[in-house]
């Protein structure tokens, strides 16, 4: 009972964030309750393993990944079963399981089908038992209905012994500690370059001394690299001063595809479970990302919190968009979410052309993006880019929540960095900032750090792309809303305004075509 008090509150206290970001005042009769359904509890005739087996069918299917199989991912469903169903066949499908006459089937009603074959209450004739009869591991053909039922009864019977449950836990943790000596082997290569910066002796792979040789390049070539007070800059290669030690919790599961071309990485924070759900409803949602062209990752530290991981978890269980690692989520820790996207997606999206980062409170023209994206690669630019809005001379602030010492920052100036709005990157440029960001003493303030010093540090110029911004909540209507919404790409929203000005411009993209550009440049969609 613990983990639904929790999310009762977590969900409280994400309804007055958002309600707050809008000037709104919040009554507590206006907050949604959130009660938390556990199947295990519920379905106690299924085994977790079969349990978790429904749940990546379900998911396999729920491509909106909005936790809802509709009308057309049933016949979808259908059709990659090879029994596809009339019109009228697949409504009658939906109203058997609907409980909550909602039109579409949760993954509690998915589960209800195979309840109510088990115990013969679906027509063999029927879409339903087709399903049945497809994803469930016995020969209804042979065994009739009632034989099936026997069997589920006789596996019920089985599964119910005293030491059922425990059991059960002990195989998840065997496969849990399985898939982590499968992490650590293939982060061997790295541990063992940390290795031998941290021992100075010998072993690099050739490869390995090509990465070093180039980065040293890059910093003998600047004459005056960035001005931080700190004398390692300048021995760049031969000290591994930040090797990023933490360990992936959770990673994305098989968001990566062949056609993969833009991978967006998310920051976002383990309480935020609203925004990453605007997003995932909104731009994210795979139904407008090509058939796997883009694809959406939110990025997050730990809790400290043990019933805020384990909502965190199932999260991801539904979902399979999360990376996290094990340092302690917090402000002062940005710094790390960007290094450990950027390390994932070069390890697991070797095929995407660009990297885009976001915050989980910007609204993203995906559409525009895409498109934009295209444009470039096919005309050559594919190499060299770093886009974004472009932030020069900010001083450096020495007091409040943001507050640097002299000690961290000796300067009264940032070098040109981006904002953490969004940026825009090649795939070659996130391997640079990668390798040299472990060559860079750590900063605390992100956007900084790795879009300004270390950039500037691998050689990386900004581009700067300033007019397809909008930070200024009254003008985004006005510029997302017009005749040429096509023009911007991110802004800066709260959730209401955020899913409103999404809607009104899914209209508007579904109603015209983007034009095509006179000429290709970075930061200009659409040249007239």
């Amino acid at each position: 009972m613990a983990s639904d008090e929790l999310a009762a509150k977590l969900q409280k206290r994400n309804v007055i964030i958002d309600k707050a970001e809008e000037g709104e005042d919040v009554s507590p009769a206006e907050l949604p309750s959130l009660n938390v359904w556990n199947p295990y509890t519920e379905f106690k005739e299924f085994s977790r393993k079969e349990i978790q087996q429904y749940q990546k069918m379900f998911n396999r299917y729920d491509i909106g990944h909005d936790k809802f199989i509709d009308f057309e991912e049933l016949k979808r469903m259908m059709e990659k079963l090879g029994v596809p169903q009339t019109h009228l066949a697949l409504k009658a499908m939906i109203q058997e399981v609907d409980e909550d006459k909602d039109s579409k089937i949760s993954f509690r009603e998915f589960l209800l089908i195979f309840r109510k074959a088990a115990a013969g209450e679906l027509a063999q004739d029927s879409g339903l038992f087709e399903i049945y009869k497809q994803l469930n591991e016995i020969d209804v053909d042979k065994e009739g209905v009632k034989g099936a039922k026997n069997f589920f009864e006789a596996k019920i019977d089985e599964q119910s012994r005293a030491n059922k449950f425990e059991q059960e836990i002990k195989e998840e943790q065997e496969e849990k500690r399985k898939e982590e000596e499968e992490k650590k082997t293939r982060r061997a290569a790295f541990k063992e370059k940390a290795t031998f910066f941290a021992n100075k002796t010998g072993g690099l792979s050739k490869v390995d001394h090509r990465i070093i040789s180039r980065m040293k390049n890059k910093v003998s070539a600047s004459d005056n690299l960035i001005s931080t007070g700190i004398n390692s800059l300048r021995n760049l290669g031969q000290d591994l001063v930040n090797p990023h030690p933490y360990k992936y919790i959770l990673t994305p599961d098989g968001i990566c595809k062949p056609q993969t071309f833009i991978v967006v990485f998310v920051h976002s924070a383990p309480m935020r479970i609203n925004k990453r759900q605007l997003i995932r409803q909104t731009w994210g949602n795979v139904k407008y990302h090509m058939d796997g062209k883009l694809v959406v990752m939110f990025v997050i530290g730990s809790s400290r919190n043990l019933l805020t991981r384990k909502a965190i978890r199932m999260e991801h269980t539904d979902h399979r968009d999360i990376l996290s690692e094990d340092f302690t989520d917090d402000y002062r820790n940005l710094t790390h979410k960007a290094i450990g996207a950027l390390r994932w997606i070069i390890d697991e999206c070797q095929r995407a052309k660009f990297i885009v980062k976001t915050d989980d409170d910007t609204l993203m023209n995906v559409f525009s993006v895409v498109r934009h994206l295209t444009d470039l690669d096919r005309a050559g630019y594919d190499s060299g880019l770093l886009m974004c809005r472009c932030v020069k001379n900010s001083s450096v602030l020495r007091t409040k929540k943001w507050a640097v010492t002299r000690r961290e920052y000796p300067e009264s100036y940032y070098p040109p960095y981006c904002s953490g709005l969004a940026y825009i990157m090649t795939a070659d440029v996130a391997r640079a900032l990668y390798e040299t960001s472990c060559k860079i003493p750590i900063f605390w303030i992100d956007d900084v750090w790795l879009t300004g010093i270390v950039a500037k540090a691998a050689g990386v110029r900004l581009t700067n792309i300033n007019r397809v911004y909008s930070l200024d909540k009254t003008q985004v209507e006005k510029m997302f809303l017009s005749a040429e919404w096509y023009q911007y790409l991110f802004a800066h929203l709260g959730p209401i305004a955020f899913k409103n000005i999404w809607n009104e411009m899914l209209l508007l993209a579904s109603s015209q075509e983007i034009p095509e550009t006179r000429r290709v440049i970075p930061g200009i969609v659409v040249e007239s």
